[in-house]
């Protein structure tokens, strides 16, 4: 059998606009880019393509503009324009936007199907300290979306700093976990490390979508780190961007299984199946317990 998806992420630039520039211009800017990039996923034949946290309002004065003012509808211009981008190349989209919904703040990732339709929301269920001091919402589930190819996860930027985020959602069955985020904290050897083992552990593709450096400026340590591309169940990179703009494609088998020598028996066996037979969930209750 053979169950081929060919997967896509977007590489925006990290653009600085000027204090004096609008939210509203800012948006509509971080949205061109971004359809523009879509363009090319789609043009590609790509199934599902993924965006960066809060896409729409990334390189915003943070000391200019409060998270309230930064906040946009959901049915709004992101999923208008993405939904006929999605319609023309029958395509899924994962758009993350900075929500703000009956007064409430949330870090949400939409996710829209072939025909343009939403389908689903996932709400950032790690939002950090600071976030939460201006007001945003965490959500409370890790949600897994069925689509016409199989199972996909979400997690946003901090959810992955926690291990049970994309085991939570392996166990629901997602087969690809995408990662929109906005990366600088951790340093590039530990997101490379901790990427390759949450699709090891998990025996899943990780998606990261992140942001880049614009031609015009030199990368510096402490910079958004991009590196947008797709991990293989094995913790094989097997596409990335860099720092380069763009978007990172590859066909992937959801049907190929990874086999690796077992542990307790003779020979190779599927090591997703393996993984999950051996669980002992139990034991783990120590995971549920909060420490201060």
């Amino acid at each position: 059998m053979s169950r081929k998806v060919i997967i896509s992420t977007v590489q925006l630039p990290t653009p600085s606009y000027p204090r004096n520039v609008s939210v509203k211009m800012i948006r509509e800017e971080n949205l061109k880019a971004a359809c523009s990039w879509l363009e090319v996923a789609g043009k590609r034949m790509s199934d599902i393509v993924s965006l960066g946290e809060t896409f729409t309002t990334i390189g915003c004065p943070s000391s200019k503009y409060t998270f309230q003012e930064l906040g946009e509808a959901v049915h709004g211009q992101v999923l208008t324009d993405c939904s006929k981008i999605a319609r023309r190349y029958k395509m899924y989209i994962i758009a993350p936007i900075l929500e703000l919904c009956e007064g409430k703040l949330r870090n949400v990732a939409l996710v829209i199907d072939r025909k343009g339709r939403l389908i689903g929301q996932y709400y950032k269920v790690h939002c950090t300290r600071g976030e939460r001091e201006n007001g945003i919402v965490p959500g409370d589930e890790f949600k897994v979306f069925s689509m016409d190819f199989g199972k996909i996860g979400i997690m946003i930027c901090h959810d992955n700093s926690f291990p049970e985020s994309a085991r939570v959602l392996a166990l629901k069955g997602a087969e690809v976990i995408f990662w929109p985020h906005v990366q600088g904290g951790w340093g590039e050897v530990a997101w490379e490390a901790v990427l390759r083992s949450r699709a090891i552990d998990n025996s899943v593709y990780l998606v990261s979508s992140a942001y880049g450096v614009p031609d015009n400026k030199a990368w510096r340590p402490g910079m958004i780190q991009g590196r947008s591309g797709i991990i293989a169940p094995d913790g094989l990179i097997i596409v990335e961007m860099g720092r380069r703009i763009g978007v990172a494609t590859v066909e992937v088998d959801l049907d190929k299984p990874r086999i690796a020598n077992d542990f307790t028996m003779e020979g190779e066996h599927e090591f997703k199946k393996d993984m999950l037979m051996d669980r002992r969930p139990d034991t783990y209750r120590v995971i549920i317990e909060r420490k201060n």
